[in-house]
């Protein structure tokens, strides 16, 4: 199984870089590993460097999205930072997106990451909020 899991993560990895080749942006590095985290792509979309996480699913009622517990974000975060302070590039502009894969298809999410990102008009990072389910980052 978890050969299978690796094997899907891969392939998923390979279809978001090749989708993000596709919509012109330049890739820097795929699956670097930081102290805290892997972060799966590096990218250049104009002069932003873009760190995706690429989620998948297989046959299962959990969307990839859901995936994304407080922690992995806290994780992926500081392991954007760690990249950028040993590349010197504290300055740059930067963007954390997601990108899911299920068998609905890709689906980009630009800024989907960033801390202020909020679809609904709520705070991410409210912990407060009673329509978010508990540990998760909610869409």
């Amino acid at each position: 199984m978890a050969d299978s899991r690796k094997e899907l993560g891969r392939e998923a990895e390979d279809r978001a870089a090749s989708y993000l080749s596709g919509i012109g942006y330049t890739l820097i590095t795929r699956r670097w590993h930081g102290q805290h985290a892997e972060i799966d792509l590096v990218a250049l979309d104009g002069e932003t460097i873009v760190f995706v996480e690429v989620r998948a699913r297989s046959g299962t009622l959990v969307s990839p999205e859901e995936t994304i517990t407080a922690g992995k974000l806290d994780r992926f975060r500081k392991s954007v930072e760690k990249y950028l302070s040993d590349n010197e590039l504290e300055t740059s502009p930067v963007r954390l997106d997601l990108i899911a894969i299920d068998e609905k298809g890709l689906r980009h999410l630009p800024g989907a990451l960033d801390r202020d990102y909020s679809p609904t008009g709520r705070s991410v990072e409210d912990e407060d909020d009673p329509d978010r389910p508990s540990g998760f980052f909610s869409f």
